[in-house]
């Protein structure tokens, strides 16, 4: 599998790009992250990506799809 693959980058089904995965709280930052045994993406706030810094990762695989004017 290359990160090309659009299944690559497959949130999980109980993300929402409006709350934290972990903790549902709202947040005007979230950071988009893979979890190491699903393997899918999810949304995580500051506190939780910290505190749960073994089982989520910072995944900045995917190519930049627009180029630099």
């Amino acid at each position: 599998m290359s990160y090309y693959d659009k299944e690559f980058y497959e949130f999980h089904d109980d993300d929402s790009a409006d709350s934290c995965f972990l903790c549902s709280q709202n947040s005007s930052q979230l950071f988009v992250v893979r979890h190491v045994k699903s393997e899918k993406m999810v949304h995580l706030c500051q506190d939780c990506m910290l505190n749960n810094l073994s089982e989520y990762l910072l995944d900045n695989t995917r190519p930049w799809t627009s180029k630099k004017e």
